[in-house]
């Protein structure tokens, strides 16, 4: 609106001093302010954008919910270790493994893996403390309802869900969406990554088509990851999601069925040496 208001204030200016130049004076003049509206016409509409789909994100328990119904099984040892919170020291680490640890405690407590639930939960507090965001625990004393709510699913559930709309709260109000789009996109990797383990060890169809439904998922969200590419960690991590895209548009393509053979080959033999390797590097990352 600055723009605007400066191309209409130099267009009366101009107008008012005459001269031979008048006519052209005007137009460039009026190109300017065409130009100052266009650009914060897609400014808002980038906001706009922003906004829409961070109200729309799905939480980490959401995502394991879909998986579950679809045939997502327990395994032991897929997670990533609970005792490497010290091990994230930048803010691109701490945020991507807030999101893995949020889908680790999804899976272990939807599949009723107490004693692994609390030490996630733990997990996500101590990340939580690096990123200034400790204050979601102390107030609302999740951890200590939790454990003694261990016995009832239904219960913990309402806490998990309440811990996400809690963050979630805190993050937006504070303007920090790198957080708030890499702790997603890190939930969304660790989802991915135990999906792809447990459909590695015995073929899922109705899983593998929920797997692949998340390629549209995954496209808005690289388009937001991409404000932050300035980033050296985002750029790189954004060019590991585009190779992901691309094997995912690929399962879609002909529209084949997940009973489909060569569907489950290029799911296996393409897609989930991708995930993992990402998968790898994320929880490893220093």
């Amino acid at each position: 609106m600055k723009n605007i208001l400066i191309g209409v204030s130099l267009s009366a200016l101009l107008f008012s001093c005459g001269g031979e130049k008048k006519h052209q004076d005007k137009t460039n003049s009026d190109t300017t302010s065409i130009n100052a509206d266009t650009n914060a016409q897609a400014t808002s509409a980038q906001v706009q954008q922003t906004v829409d789909f961070v109200e729309n994100l799905p939480s980490p328990l959401h995502v394991s919910r879909i998986f579950k119904k679809s045939g997502l099984k327990y395994v032991s040892g897929l997670t990533n270790k609970p005792d490497a919170v010290s091990t994230y020291q930048s803010n691109t680490g701490k945020s991507l493994n807030l999101g893995v640890y949020s889908a680790d405690l999804a899976y272990t407590s939807l599949n009723s893996q107490t004693q692994e639930s609390v030490k996630y939960f733990k997990s996500i507090k101590g990340i939580s403390d690096g990123l200034n965001m400790g204050s979601i625990f102390t107030n609302n004393q999740l951890i200590d309802r939790f454990e003694k709510n261990l016995g009832n699913q239904d219960s913990l559930i309402r806490i998990m869900a309440e811990l996400q709309m809690e963050s979630d709260m805190l993050l937006k109000e504070t303007q920090r969406y790198d957080v708030v789009f890499l702790s997603f996109t890190g939930a969304w990797i660790e989802s991915m990554y135990l999906a792809s383990q447990i459909n590695e060890k015995q073929a899922n169809p109705e899983l593998a088509k929920k797997m692949a439904q998340q390629a549209a998922t995954l496209s808005k969200l690289v388009k937001l990851l991409d404000g932050f590419k300035t980033e050296v960690s985002v750029q790189n991590l954004i060019g590991e999601l585009n190779t992901l895209q691309a094997s995912l548009d690929k399962l879609t393509e002909g529209d084949k069925a997940a009973t489909d053979p060569a569907f489950q080959k290029h799911l296996k033999e393409d897609f989930t040496p991708k995930i993992v390797a990402l998968r790898k590097r994320i929880i490893s990352e220093a």
